[in-house]
């Protein structure tokens, strides 16, 4: 059982497949027994994770354009001015830490 568990797995991650069966080209019964005979890597399987691999790909591109496109430039803009605000004020407080510290003398007993 735990092939069979295997296998649903497996198909879940290359949905392209389920149309093969649904169009008559395949059962679901032959597929597992590919699957069970001669493994993921076979050609049958290979096409649909070739095809799920770009789809992916092609998602991502298609995701990060929409981000960029949402973006709020005057927001990105407002926040890198505080962040530099405080860079600024760490600086001068590690600045004035150094020159107490140029003062002090070396008083030996």
């Amino acid at each position: 059982m735990a092939n069979l568990d295997e296998f649903k797995q497996f198909v879940r991650t290359i949905p392209g497949i389920r149309n093969e069966v649904l169009d008559g080209h395949y059962t679901w019964q032959q597929l597992y027994e590919i699957y069970t005979i001669y493994g993921e890597k076979d050609k049958v399987f290979e096409r649909y994770v070739n095809e799920t691999k770009e789809k992916d790909q092609s998602l991502d591109l298609s995701k990060l354009m929409f981000i960029l496109k949402n973006i709020d430039l005057d927001a990105v803009s407002r926040s890198l001015d505080g962040v530099q605000k405080i860079l600024n004020i760490v600086v001068k407080m590690n600045d004035k830490g150094s020159d107490e510290d140029s003062f002090y003398k070396d008083r030996r007993l």
